[in-house]
């Protein structure tokens, strides 16, 4: 397994520190070690895969491919592979979705980026978190292809700050970071003991970026969300010397309203599977009154 993770990281020019920003609306920064989503003319459909090399001045990726089953399929032949599967998910309808590593590379431009993908290996402790969450998958193995074997171990890092050591975070994982810290909190004002007698739950996050905000609500038309913009109140407090300053300033804010059935499945796929569920009230169920 150590020899696995030293080999793949060790092959990629993690002395390269090179990022580029995609463009609107895709609207993402990416470095080696950034997993992607993408899309090839040749191909119809969509494919994720770790980036290994930028090459700025060309707008060329190098891509390390994470394949589905059905690309398995296409690259082993199903003649090899039969009915032996190593997911324990492989016909999924919501993710997070099952990959597998490999060592096929490609290139591919940059324009062919559509988005960020989260990948985990089956290990993480977070793995649990990611019921229905978008845009998330779990590796369990990597695919070599001169041998032609399927090896079950760990050959990747999920964010480049974990290959980085001296990075505390990265674009990609400052995002999922965000998306969680969102999820945890509305999950957490659903399940107070005050829920029985209100019916709404204020909760507020402070140093969201503005990208994270972008990355939720890219897909928000697709599903009928509508993206509300208004001028609203910010209030800032703060020391200057020896005085306490409370500065106000009216600024433009965005929101949106989940209010319809047909907003439900992009909620799931903001918030996940559990989306909505939460202890109302408390139920004391006590052994003695059983009769």
């Amino acid at each position: 397994m150590e020899n696995g993770i030293e080999y793949f990281i060790n092959r990629q020019p993690i002395a390269s520190n090179i990022s580029i920003f995609i463009p609107d609306p895709v609207a993402i920064y990416v470095t080696p070690n950034t997993f992607v989503r993408f899309k090839r003319r040749s191909i119809a459909s969509e494919e994720v895969g770790i980036i290994t090399h930028i090459s700025a001045e060309a707008q060329q990726l190098q891509i390390r491919l994470f394949l589905s089953w059905q690309q398995m399929m296409q690259h082993v032949g199903p003649d090899r592979v039969g009915n032996v599967s190593f997911w324990c998910r492989r016909n999924a309808k919501h993710p997070p979705f099952y990959l597998c590593d490999s060592d096929i590379v490609i290139e591919i431009a940059a324009s062919a980026i559509i988005g960020l993908a989260f990948v985990f290996h089956e290990s993480d402790n977070v793995v649990r978190q990611l019921d229905g969450l978008a845009n998330t998958y779990i590796v369990t193995s990597i695919y070599l292809s001169q041998s032609m074997k399927v090896e079950h171990t760990r050959s990747f890092c999920s964010f480049p700050s974990q290959v980085h050591e001296p990075l505390p975070t990265c674009f990609s994982s400052m995002i999922f970071e965000q998306i969680l810290k969102i999820k945890n909190k509305i999950q957490l004002a659903m399940n107070t003991r005050s829920g029985k007698s209100k019916n709404v739950h204020s909760i507020q996050l402070e140093n969201i970026h503005r990208l994270t905000w972008r990355y939720m609500t890219r897909d928000a038309p697709i599903y009928g969300v509508e993206i509300v913009s208004s001028y609203g109140t910010v209030k800032v407090t703060f020391m200057e010397k020896d005085s306490c300053v409370v500065q106000k300033w009216r600024d433009l804010q965005e929101s949106f309203l989940l209010s319809t059935p047909q907003h439900f499945r992009f909620a799931k796929l903001l918030l996940g599977e559990c989306v909505g569920l939460g202890v109302r009230c408390i139920i004391r169920c006590s052994l003695r009154n059983t009769g």
